[in-house]
């Protein structure tokens, strides 16, 4: 069942209708469809203020290049920052010269220096050669995320992520683009509470599109057009793509409730949990091992 139905020309602008600019291949990816969130009571009742709020539509590559990738990147950089800054904090604490406390904020100036000085810092801080190339590889690592920009949406694509995480984990470019490609594929398919999977829109090629939630925008409502021919002679304006259904529309905007409704806990309270389902597995695997052993011997 497709998840839209065709709208005419004459039927007024709704929640759920699907936007789409005329040149949209030519745009940023921000910039190419949204979905029209304003309720309709307040379409109705001239209380929008002459203005609809709508969420971009990602094209499915569009997200897995330039938001999943990107995440991903960013939270494999910054297990190598909490590793680097413990090395150096726990090598400073035993030296001779005093502790030093190294912020993760010059953590990040280090990875950006140059190598020589990367180089230098190594030679300083460690002795034993295993040491310095372990602390020389993590910089360059760390170094390859800046040089890349992978930081920028615009720029950042799956196949240099993909190239990074072969840094990180010592694999060839190809093994470490098909693990992301699995773990996006999973992670689209389970869709986050910050997005909602819409399988296809009319008219466009391209299959699958994700509706960004969280990132609410405003457009006026004389910038969207019903007629593309008009939206066209207007400066490619808006235009209505297609409607959705009834149940789509209705599970988006409870998904979009829900979203900003939730009650964010600590960060503090997180880790409790983490740290208690750590002990229980910690506890399972002895218990597992004490049940195993007489049987192996």
């Amino acid at each position: 069942m497709a998840p839209w139905e065709s709208a005419g020309i004459d039927d007024s602008i709704r929640q759920g209708d699907i936007l789409c600019w005329p040149d949209w291949q030519r745009r940023p990816p921000w910039e190419q469809f949204g979905l029209v969130l304003t309720a309709d009571c307040d379409i109705a009742w001239g209380k929008s203020s002459n203005f609809y709020s709508y969420v971009p539509l990602l094209t499915i590559d569009s997200y897995v290049d330039k938001i999943w990738g990107q995440k991903k990147a960013q939270s494999k950089l910054e297990k190598i920052i909490r590793k680097i800054t413990s090395s150096l904090n726990a090598r400073s604490a035993n030296s001779g010269d005093g502790p030093r406390d190294f912020s993760q904020g010059a953590i990040v100036q280090f990875l950006r220096g140059d190598r020589f000085f990367a180089e230098k810092t190594c030679a300083a801080f460690f002795e034993k050669p295993e040491d310095k190339a372990a602390l020389l590889k993590l910089y360059d690592v760390g170094n390859f995320y800046f040089s890349s920009d992978l930081k920028n949406h615009e720029k950042t694509n799956l196949k240099i992520c993909a190239e990074f995480f072969a840094r990180c984990d010592d694999q060839d470019v190809s093994t470490a683009f098909k693990r992301l490609l699995d773990q996006a594929r999973s992670d689209v398919v389970a869709a986050s509470s910050e997005m909602f999977f819409i399988s296809e829109l009319p008219s466009i090629e391209i299959k699958g599109f994700m509706a960004m939630l969280r990132y609410v925008r405003t457009i006026p409502i004389d910038e969207i057009f019903t007629s593309l021919s008009e939206a066209k002679s207007n400066g490619n304006r808006a235009v209505r793509l297609c409607k959705l259904n009834d149940n789509v529309k209705y599970a988006i905007t409870q998904k979009f409730g829900l979203l900003f409704s939730r009650i964010g806990l600590p960060a503090e309270y997180e880790k409790h949990q983490e740290a208690a389902i750590d002990a229980f597995c910690s506890i399972a695997n002895a218990t597992l091992a004490v049940r195993t052993t007489p049987n192996e011997a």
